[in-house]
């Protein structure tokens, strides 16, 4: 019976998870449907917010210093809940009305995350079948989205692989 409490919150958890539809729901719509542009400033970047020492700082340094000079970042390692929501918000702020996020399908998602001042009109999400050591508890694999830029699409692809392997692993 010790067991059925910690198992019960699990559930509510992965349920009040569930239930956030924009976040879980790759696209952000927005009214915008025809942005121009002479050049696209894109950056790919992983935000490593795993380790609890300094992550804020790094998040904060990022967001502040950063995410404006871009006008599509593609991140990766943006595991938490907590961390997309401040990067979306942020990123809103500064005229990213569009987003792509990884579903959360296992104990930890992908961590993948696309924001754009361009239009997403569609996206995928394909995960990784092989999954070995510490990467087998995260959700890894490929986020695709199609950019609407010039009245045309432009494929744009994130993902982020392994973290290490070793000569035991499936080829």
């Amino acid at each position: 019976m010790k067991w059925f409490i910690p198992c019960l919150l699990l559930v509510m958890a992965v349920v009040v998870i569930w239930s956030i539809p924009w976040l879980t729901t790759p696209i952000c719509k927005h009214p915008l449907t025809n942005m121009s542009a002479k050049t696209i400033r894109l950056l790919t970047y992983n935000t490593y917010l795993l380790g609890k020492k300094s992550r804020r700082k790094r998040l904060r340094h990022f967001l502040n210093n950063y995410l404006n000079q871009f006008d599509v970042v593609c991140l990766q390692e943006a595991f938490y809940v907590t961390h997309k929501l401040k990067i979306i918000r942020s990123a809103k702020k500064m005229g990213f009305h569009f987003f792509a996020v990884s579903p959360f399908r296992y104990p930890i998602d992908s961590g993948l995350l696309i924001l754009s001042r361009f239009p997403i009109v569609g996206t995928k999400f394909v995960p990784f079948h092989h999954k070995t050591h510490i990467d087998r508890f995260a959700d890894k694999g490929i986020l695709a989205t199609t950019l609407w830029v010039n009245n045309q699409h432009i494929q744009l692809i994130n993902t982020h692989t392994q973290a290490f392997y070793n000569v035991n692993d499936k080829k």
